[in-house]
């Protein structure tokens, strides 16, 4: 019986020693899982980070935006496809540029070549570029004439090819883990950002620009705060291999029960909590804290809860220095007084030599006019005009209605014609490879309007412009061949091209064409100035169309007859409404489907005159020898102080400058290289080399700035 006893007495012992060596062994396996699970994470992300990963790298052909193959040594690493002159990768001068595969979608391309071609692309049309190289060159060094949303690659065989696609899709699912994404209810025990480095100093150093540009690509899925951090979160990473792994392992054996289910859950979060301040706690005893990546757990917790919004303020860049140009403008008297001019008797001879040199229905873009004729500015200031109240277009970019949108843009468009100067005036014709650059500032966004144009041909006398506010959602650019006709009495000058103005964030484009100038009274009569012709504002993707026609007063016609405006707006065959009035005073909008009148637009209301944004240009000083002002400062100081004989000797120097320039660019066999226009011949108009039409982004966008 006491045999028996004890027998009992043992047995009832061993199930609580059984019990208490399973529960360490549990937490033992547990810490232990945990441990290894931390040892992989670490080796992905060394791996994702280091610079030296390479998953692909051979010679590939890239079709050009002119429709022409180069080839490139292409390298291709997790997020991210460079292109480089040669294999020598390490040299910056070899880099032409870097796809950022995040935003891009991968398609394969038919060809009837040989070989296999595919595309990368955006498929809302933004930029796939890279600001910025591997070696941090600038967006500047981009020199190629590639295509800016999207890239065609050839390799030189379908099998090639396919391993090329498929290495890209392995590079984006690589890129696709340093996607941060917030962790919802997580204790205030626990640090809410993890910073993970490299032990080794160097390898920290290479990562970190190339992890700005992760962050950057990626930054269109995260939140404010997450951008403010920039930082990879280890248990994020966990998290993206182990969705609930613990749940459907360890919680599984205890389903009959849902006592037991929610008990093991409890300790396995009392755990989990338990080993990660251990960690923390281990972490903080070692001798080198500095050198650990975990040891930044909460400094990097603290910096993000106390980081701000950034502003324009807190950025620091280098710009150009603009500042605010007086404000002094010239404004000519409504109606035709303010356009008609007698010329003097010692100009008049003038007039005549220029007459013997023309027949009717010549070009006069090659003949030289006398000064006395000459507005004293640039034809590229001249375009500029339009851009005083750009904030009209601005309120466009937020409108929801097509109609009213429209309704604004033509506002818009028309506000640009009441400034005129006094009598019969002309800008000058600018030189080749002159520039004129300014902004305005806009209060109510606290954002800017910049404006840059560049005389890309001589001949044909070519101006391309492009304008752009990408906060306000728009930008603007096109290009201007400037011809003048003379029809014996008078002389045509006509402006062929097309300006195209886009709303970034609709992807709508209105492409707007220009009235022609006409001047009458070359042999008898009052010379006489007026805008003329039909001009028109498309947008293709809403259907809606302004149409306009500046009017010629008759040769019997009263002075009510002089700059008459006409036009209406569609949609499609139906009119929505029709405008009339004078282009350099009130001009009214009628409702067609209302029946109301409203003053739309009033070039003679005060009002509207101070509500002219101001212009900044760049100080004389700053400016570079080609930029308009500083081009002809000499000619328009003449020209003010009414010193004829001057103003022309000036003016010939400039172009006697140019023609020896082309004569010695003719002998060498060189062709003219515009510096900030290239041609594209997909929409045949010329483009700004280093335009950017992504829509602003609060989240990723500080600060729009322009640098020489």
């Amino acid at each position: 019986q006491t045999a028996l006893n004890n027998q009992q007495s043992s047995s009832n012992k061993l199930p609580v020693q059984s019990s208490t060596s399973s529960s360490s062994s549990y937490k033992d396996r547990r810490k232990n899982y945990r441990l290894e699970k931390k040892k992989l994470t670490d080796e992905l992300i060394s791996a994702i980070q280091d610079p030296t990963t390479v998953v692909m790298s051979d010679w590939l052909k890239v079709r050009t935006a002119l429709k022409q193959w180069n080839k490139y040594y292409c390298e291709l690493r997790p997020g991210y496809l460079y292109l480089y002159k040669n294999q020598k990768t390490y040299k910056s001068s070899n880099w032409i540029g870097t796809v950022m595969l995040k935003m891009c979608e991968l398609l394969e391309r038919p060809s009837k070549k040989n070989g296999f071609c595919f595309k990368l692309f955006h498929p809302l049309e933004h930029p796939i570029w890279s600001p910025k190289g591997p070696h941090g060159e600038e967006y500047t060094s981009f020199m190629f004439p590639l295509p800016i949303c999207h890239v065609i690659f050839r390799a030189p065989s379908v099998e090639a090819g396919h391993k090329w696609m498929e290495a890209i899709e392995l590079s984006l699912k690589c890129s696709d883990i340093m996607v941060h994404k917030p962790i919802q209810n997580r204790r205030d025990s626990i640090p809410d950002q993890a910073v993970i480095s490299l032990n080794n100093n160097e390898n920290h150093n290479r990562n970190s620009s190339i992890m700005a540009n992760m962050n950057l690509t990626n930054s269109l899925d995260r939140s404010d705060d997450e951008f403010q951090s920039q930082i990879i979160n280890e248990f994020d990473i966990e998290k993206h291999f182990d969705l609930d792994d613990d749940g459907h392992t360890d919680h599984g054996e205890h389903d009959d029960s849902q006592g037991q289910h929610t008990t093991e859950e409890s300790d396995d979060s009392i755990f989990e909590e338990q080993f990660r301040l251990e960690l923390i706690n281990e972490e903080a005893n070692n001798g080198d804290n500095q050198n650990d990546p975990h040891s930044t757990l909460k400094r990097s917790s603290s910096r993000s809860s106390s980081s701000k919004k950034l502003n324009q303020s807190d950025i620091q860049v280098k710009e150009t220095n603009y500042v605010f140009d007086g404000g002094h403008e010239e404004f000519g008297l409504v109606g035709n007084a303010g356009q008609t001019e007698d010329v003097p008797e010692e100009n008049k001879s003038l007039l005549w030599t220029l007459l013997k040199q023309v027949r009717p229905g010549m070009d006069l873009s090659k003949v030289v006019l006398p000064t006395f004729i000459l507005e004293p500015r640039s034809f590229l200031e001249k375009l500029a005009d339009y851009y005083y109240h750009c904030d009209i277009i601005s309120k466009a970019a937020l409108e929801d209605d097509p109609l009213m949108r429209m309704k604004l843009i033509l506002k818009w468009y028309l506000s640009g014609f009441y400034k005129k100067p006094k009598g019969l005036k002309k800008p000058y014709n600018p030189i080749l490879g002159e520039t004129f650059r300014c902004c305005w500032y806009l209060p109510e966004t606290d954002s800017r309007t910049f404006f840059i144009a560049e005389q890309v041909s001589h001949h044909p006398p070519i101006s391309a412009f492009y304008v752009t506010n990408r906060k306000n959602g728009y930008c603007v650019s096109g290009s201007i061949l400037a011809k003048s006709k003379f029809y014996g009495n008078s002389i045509s000058a006509i402006l062929e091209g097309t300006a195209r103005l886009t709303l970034l964030n609709r992807g709508e484009d209105y492409l707007i064409t220009f009235p022609y100038a006409h001047c009458k009274g070359i042999f008898w009569g009052p010379l006489a100035f007026e805008l003329g012709g039909k001009v028109t504002i498309t947008c293709e993707k809403t259907g809606y169309k302004s149409e306009l026609e500046f009017k010629l007063k008759p040769f019997f016609g009263s002075e009510d007859q002089c700059n008459q405006l006409i036009g209406k707006v569609r949609l499609a065959n139906e009119t929505m409404a029709n405008i009339e009035g004078h282009w350099d005073s009130e001009i009214f909008y009628k409702d067609k489907r209302k029946g109301e009148v409203e003053l739309f637009w009033s070039g003679i209301d005060e009002k509207i005159k101070n509500s002219r944004l101001k212009r900044s240009i760049v100080s004389l000083s700053e400016q570079f020898p080609n930029e308009s002002e500083k081009l002809w400062h000499k000619v328009t100081l003449a020209i003010q102080k009414q010193d004829q004989v001057s103003a022309t000797e000036e003016k010939t120097i400039l172009e006697e400058a140019q023609r020896d320039a082309a004569r010695q660019r003719s002998s060498r066999m060189e062709l003219w290289e515009p510096k900030f226009f290239c041609l594209d011949p997909e929409i045949n108009d010329w483009k700004y080399k280093m335009a950017e039409v992504r829509p602003w982004d609060n989240r990723t966008d500080v600060k729009q700035y322009e640098h020489d």
